[in-house]
């Protein structure tokens, strides 16, 4: 509060306070480079977590592919897991499952 030309130390205090909440929030925010975050490979049950949170919040058909699946906060800083060759991760909507199938 204001007496005059003066601010209060209470005000002061307060205002600080503020700035350093504010300061410290701040702190690690800011963006990270893609090399860095995607460092560990997903697993199935990951991608199969991925796949029910898809389900309980998209009201769409289920996507096509599992790269549908990538924007999911589960597999967030994770690579879809590489697969042996001659096969692919496909989605398999009856089971509610990513599998790996031939290609």
């Amino acid at each position: 509060m204001k007496k005059g030309n003066l601010i209060e130390p209470s005000a002061w205090i307060t205002g600080g306070l503020a700035c350093l909440v504010a300061v410290l929030l701040g702190v690690g925010c800011g963006n990270k480079s893609p090399q860095t975050e995607a460092t560990s490979e997903a697993t199935m049950a990951d991608l199969n977590k991925a796949y029910a949170q898809w389900e309980m919040i998209s009201a769409g058909p289920p996507p096509k592919t599992v790269d549908g699946l990538t924007n999911s906060y589960v597999l967030k800083g994770k690579r879809l897991p590489t697969v042996p060759a001659g096969k692919k991760l496909a989605l398999d909507p009856s089971k509610r499952q990513v599998m790996i199938v031939d290609q």
